[in-house]
């Protein structure tokens, strides 16, 4: 196989790659695409779950309010006589037909879904409506014609004895009088409160009102929302049902057929059918989705990309050719490279093999072999090194440099500069972990502690990093000039932030030795780097200690427990000049000493830590009190001086004394109820009213309910159904209306809350009232 052959293999491939990337992003859209209609789908599916269910409430309650206010035409003797009358009307009683004619006008304004209703009553043979009166004769046969349902339909229905109300089918009734026609869902009441009427009181639902909100529920163009009643029979459907191709009868057989949620095809067109039947009436109520919404929504997403792959198609095609040589000239050259250093033990059909094959396996020798020596040497010569100078460091004389960089120089491991820095780093484990974590979890927090610490000090020149015990490592940095203290530290925060982040449960303190010089030097910087160590005090939080030689004795600083305690009551209590007076006695008691500054910033520590007690009692912490303020002197100890610490804790009591004067303050409780009553008809919270008052809102929480006597949510919803109800009886705003005045976002939690507070709905609050005034 010669080169030249070879090269048009490797030439071929380049090219097809280019096309094939291509048809893979091609084949990918489309996928997204089916992905996308898929998705569309479900998402149009799960939202006319909640249109339908939107529909069905509204229905329900309309229902619901129809049966309900019939309940109020009770509250009329005369009403009541005509319904539950068993002898016919005398001419004096004729004044008992004008007062129901009245009331069933008022009752057809109590509902935008009604039609009409009227009270056949048998004994006289005549129907009563709001228009007045008439035979049945003359009612069915001229005013209300029904398609379905004759006089003798009417005159012959019964009902059983635990049957309160019955939805008959729908009809199509016309007034031959004026030549109008209605369509109309008929609901017959036969008892009221477990009374059972003698006659028949007819409420006629406007089905084409229920039609127009089908229409306003429509998520898709060409989509169609039915109800059906439990036999499969059509109620209502909405407007452009037409369009859909087919009859009702048809429609009918295939909601009756079909399984629930699924799709069907029709004169080869794709229709999901979504379904929802959870309502009070009995009704079923369905969604007919053509595909193509599904398709026309996508066509969208899928165009753009489609023009975009096909124009880049013919562009990328035209450029592999004028590339493709160019492309392969680097890799040639390192073909033949790779030949003229090839070992002559090398196998020949290697060699022979087309290039592309043959640079594979090239560069996979040479990194196979890179990576076995690179393993070795990592492996051995770095953990020798380390062991030994661990050695000689836990020796308590000091060695000579000269044989140490002997033995260190014969395994490569060298020191560029003069200059040392040592880190003793300690992980803490709270007990918590050890409950919950295994041996080799805890192995893995310390490997991954080391490995973080190798990248991270790696920014400071030479570094280098290994284990003294499981929990405990050395950090050794050679430093090129002997003033980089700041970095140091800068760095060492870093590297505990990146712990503390990673692994929140445990805390890490460390230890800085002083800059030394030399070898013996690197050995005094680490033993610094233990008696700082040593010296952290604080182990419930992570803390960076920096070596300060001692200059003289030291004198502990002086803080009974007698002074904490009384600083505690004049923080509670907000004393500002009993604890000045405390606070002053004890640091110059303390000064009086000569006690030293190391000392002098534990005095201040232990202040700073009666503080921290004294928040607690209220649930703050120092942070949320003093903000931007705020210092972690646990951490910065070292590194802040004795005056700033002084003025820090200075600043904390002053503030936890104005927070204790605030809250002993006596609260105006007439102020904040004043507020609450004001703005009850906006989104108010909690949180703004803490605001308001400058107050946190636990704290703000339990003055409402200690002053208030109920919770802000139980005082706030109160005040909103008090104000509606207000609004209910003296205005003729829509419920949705008023539901917005009061504070609510929609008409629905309204009246939920409306009804759980009152027991009624807001409708029949509205009617119940209007009624009796």
């Amino acid at each position: 196989m010669n080169v030249g052959f070879r090269k048009n293999v490797l030439f071929n491939k380049i090219f097809i790659y280019f096309v094939l990337a291509i048809v893979c992003a091609f084949c990918f859209t489309l996928f997204i695409n089916a992905y996308y209609i898929t998705l569309l789908q479900s998402k149009t599916h799960n939202k006319y779950v909640n249109s339908l269910s939107m529909v069905s409430t509204s229905v329900d309650i309309s229902f619901q309010e129809i049966l309900q206010t019939t309940s109020l035409l009770a509250f009329s003797d005369d009403v009541n006589e005509i319904l539950f009358g068993t002898e016919p009307l005398r001419m004096d009683e004729l004044y008992r037909v004008r007062s129901t004619t009245n009331a069933l006008r008022i009752f057809r304004t109590t509902n935008s879904y009604i039609q009409n209703a009227y009270i056949i009553s048998r004994n006289n043979e005549l129907v009563i409506d709001r228009d007045g009166t008439s035979s049945i004769e003359e009612f069915f046969d001229l005013k209300y014609s029904h398609e379905l349902y004759d006089m003798n339909f009417w005159l012959n229905l019964r009902a059983d004895r635990y049957v309160r109300y019955l939805v008959l089918k729908p009809s199509i009734v016309t007034n031959r009088i004026n030549s109008s026609t209605y369509n109309i869902l008929p609901i017959v009441q036969f008892a009221l409160n477990d009374q059972t009427f003698n006659n028949i009181f007819v409420v006629n639902m406007n089905i084409n009102s229920i039609a127009r909100l089908l229409d306003e529920h429509k998520l898709t163009n060409h989509s169609t929302l039915f109800i059906c009643d439990n036999e499969g029979n059509i109620v209502c459907k909405s407007g452009d049902s037409e369009k859909m191709g087919f009859s009702d009868d048809k429609l009918q057989s295939i909601l009756q057929t079909k399984e629930k949620n699924s799709s069907f095809t029709h004169e080869n067109k794709k229709y999901l059918i979504i379904d929802y039947d959870t309502s009070l009436i009995g009704f079923k109520y369905h969604a007919i989705v053509p595909y193509e919404d599904f398709y026309s929504e996508s066509i969208k997403t899928l165009l753009v990309p489609l023009l975009i792959l096909g124009i880049g198609m013919v562009i990328v095609i035209a450029l592999s050719f004028l590339f493709s040589k160019r492309i392969y000239t680097p890799i040639d050259s390192l073909t033949k490279l790779l030949k003229e250093n090839y070992s002559s033990t090398s196998n020949t059909e290697d060699i022979n093999k087309n290039d592309l094959e043959f640079i594979n396996k090239s560069i996979y020798d040479i990194i196979a072999d890179n990576k076995k020596l690179t393993n070795d040497l990592s492996i051995a010569i770095p953990y020798v090194c380390e062991r030994y100078l661990l050695s000689i460091f836990n020796h308590n004389t000091t060695f000579p440099e000269q044989e140490v960089n002997e033995f260190l120089a014969a395994y490569g491991f060298t020191f560029k500069h003069d200059y040392f820095v040592v880190i003793h780093t300690t992980l803490n484990f709270p007990e918590s972990f050890y409950e919950i974590y295994s041996k080799t979890e805890y192995d893995a927090v310390c490997q991954d502690t080391v490995l973080a610490a190798k990248e991270i000090f790696s920014k400071l020149n030479m570094t280098y990093t290994f284990s003294v015990s499981e929990n405990q490592i050395c950090i050794i940095l050679n430093l090129e000039h002997e003033a980089q203290q700041d970095d140091i530290l800068e760095v060492t925060k870093q590297f505990h932030q990146a712990i503390e982040s990673e692994h929140s449960v445990i805390t890490i303190q460390s230890g800085i030795g002083q800059i030394h010089e030399g070898l013996n030097g690197m050995y005094n910087s680490y033993r610094e780097s233990l008696r700082a160590s040593s010296h952290i005090a604080f182990m419930t939080t992570s803390v960076i200690k920096c070596y300060e030689a001692p200059t003289e004795p030291s004198i502990n600083s002086y803080y009974t427990i007698e002074e904490e305690n009384k600083l505690v009551n004049y923080l509670i209590k907000g004393d500002n000049v009993s604890v000045k007076e405390l606070i002053d006695n004890v640091i110059s008691k303390n000064i009086e000493k000569n006690i030293s500054d190391h000392s002098l910033k534990e005095l201040y520590l232990q202040i700073y830590n009666t503080c921290v007690r004294v928040l607690n009692m209220r649930n703050l912490c120092v942070l949320e009190l003093l903000e931007e303020d705020y210092l972690d002197i646990y951490s910065d100890m070292a590194q802040i001086s004795s005056n700033r610490m002084y003025k820090y804790i200075l600043l904390l009591l002053e503030n936890i004394i104005e927070l204790s004067s605030n809250t002993n303050n006596k609260f105006d409780v007439a102020n904040l109820k004043q507020y609450i009553d004001s703005n009850f008809n906006k989104e108010i919270y909690l949180d703004s009213i803490a605001a308001h008052f400058n107050m946190t809102p636990k704290y703000m929480s339990k003055l409402i309910k200690k002053t208030l006597g109920i919770s802000f949510q139980s005082y706030l919803s109160s005040l909103r159904i008090s104000k509606s109800k207000e609004l209910l009886t003296n205005t003729s705003k829509s419920i949705s209306s008023i539901a917005e005045d009061v504070g609510f976002n929609s008409r629905y939690p309204f009246i939920r809350k409306f009804k759980l507070l009152e027991g009624i709905t807001p409708s029949e609050y509205r009617t119940l009232h209007r009624s009796t005034k």
